[in-house]
């Protein structure tokens, strides 16, 4: 995470460069002041590569490797695809690095970041919870997991801060070496966690839909797309998937657009600098970190709000960011909008919770896997919505930097209506409730040690 904002000044400024025929400097401008033209023109390319950049990767790779992967890993086990999908972030700081040594062009970080992302662990990761954590926790726990990158958020931004990194090289060694200690940690320490009957039953599932089986070049064809598509399916099990599926897939339309515009869009209109950007980082790693260790726990286990309910807080949250944002002037009101839209961090653990309790522990794996394909779908063709909207408000002297924005925001309206129709199963309640009940019973000293230890890792509905 410390890497990332000097990214974005070190794309923004090579585009420039590369525009002006000579090194360009294009952050930490006046705010209020139309920058120079090698700058916009640089704003817009950022934008168009990262935006075929997030097409490839997750409409044409995620879309159908994430829910592959997740398939596998109900089949082969969790461990192995996680310690490999790890393997794969070193690429896009080993890029940035050689960029940074006049060895490769920039251009070539599009194409490593294009696999690193691609091969996620992070949805394996999902399934690896869904084996070892009991219905009741999912939802606390799934947003406890998301808080992980706020935690890097925080550190990341407070290294740069600081001061102790002060330059893109020592940010880019300190992100490589760190994906590498984790990688040797996951390898090393984490322990397998899907049951052997589990791996059973998934293996008599991929028998039965053919990912499994056959003999020739056509089945090795076909077994990778088949295992995608087994994964898929999930999606549209039921009503309630399809919903959950369509809510997802607009949330991440406009969690990618925000991801994708709101550097160079701040740089913009309001004199981002890579201080500044470490800085939103910062703000964003503490409100995300606050909003899943702490209200997301509230609001679901003291509370007892549903799953539902805190979805659609996370929905709202999210819209009234994109109006923030759309007014963004001055610096601070572009931290205070990303501090608003913390609370949209609510959303995803949510709907995780919901699908994850809803299927057995031989599909945990790939009903992640298709939660994240879905999400694939979002981040891979959004930005090409809101790329016409970025560069066809700056061009025959309309000049509106904020439209994205305010696009997002009639989007996430339209996420919020889908979110309200949805009706959750009754025994999603009864879940909740039992949780409650051991709470109180916890309290009044009526439930010994032993049974108190049981509630994480053990599934007693």
């Amino acid at each position: 995470m410390a890497m990332m904002p000097y990214t974005s000044t070190l794309q923004t400024n090579f585009f420039a460069g590369v525009a002006a025929g000579k090194p360009m400097e294009c952050t930490g401008l006046p705010s209020g002041v139309k920058p120079p033209e090698p700058c916009v023109e640089a704003h817009s390319q950022v934008v168009l590569w990262s935006t075929w950049t997030s097409f490839f990767t997750n409409s044409v790779l995620a879309v159908y490797l994430n829910p592959a992967f997740g398939t596998w890993s109900d089949l082969h086990g969790r461990k192995g695809f996680i310690v490999l999908g790890m393997m794969m972030e070193c690429l896009p700081f080993i890029a940035i690095l050689l960029y940074l040594k006049d060895i490769l062009p920039l251009y070539w970080y599009y194409p490593a970041h294009i696999i690193a992302s691609s091969v996620s662990a992070y949805t394996v990761a999902l399934g690896y919870l869904g084996d070892v954590i009991s219905r009741e926790n999912r939802t606390v726990v799934f947003g406890f997991w998301a808080g992980t990158f706020n935690v890097s958020s925080i550190i990341g931004s407070s290294i740069n801060i600081s001061g102790l990194v002060r330059t893109p090289e020592v940010a880019a060694v300190v992100a490589l070496g760190t994906v590498v200690i984790s990688t040797a940690l996951a390898a090393v320490w984490l322990p397998e966690s899907l049951p052997p009957a589990a791996r059973l039953a998934a293996r008599q599932r991929a028998y039965e839909a053919g990912v499994l089986g056959g003999r020739g070049l056509m089945a090795c064809v076909k077994k990778p797309f088949l295992s995608a598509w087994t994964s898929l399916k999930i999606l549209a099990r039921n009503e309630l998937f399809m919903k959950l599926t369509v809510t997802v897939t607009i949330f991440f339309i406009v969690l990618q657009e925000t991801m994708e515009f709101i550097f160079q869009y701040l740089q913009e209109v309001a004199g981002f600098d890579t201080m500044d950007q470490s800085i939103f980082f910062a703000v964003l790693g503490v409100g995300g970190l606050f909003t899943l260790y702490v209200v997301l726990w509230f609001l679901f286990t003291v509370v007892g709000l549903s799953e539902k309910s805190v979805l659609i807080i996370g929905i709202i949250s999210f819209a009234l960011e994109q109006l923030m944002l759309s007014l963004v002037h001055a610096k601070w009101q572009g931290y205070a909008a990303i501090a608003v839209g913390s609370l949209g961090g609510l959303a995803f653990p949510a709907i995780q919770a919901i699908k994850s309790k809803s299927v057995g522990e031989e599909e945990q794996g790939a009903v992640q896997g298709a939660l994240v394909g879905a999400r694939s779908v979002g981040q891979g063709i959004g930005p090409f919505f809101f790329l016409i909207l970025f560069n066809g408000f700056r061009s025959r002297g309309l000049y509106f930097p904020a439209a994205p924005f305010v696009a997002a925001l009639v989007l996430e309206l339209g996420a919020l209506v889908v979110a309200s129709t949805i009706r959750l199963p009754s025994e999603f309640l009864g879940v909740q409730k039992h949780a409650r009940e051991k709470k109180a019973m916890r309290a009044g000293g009526l439930l010994d040690e032993d049974q108190e230890k049981t509630p994480l890792l053990q599934d007693n509905v």
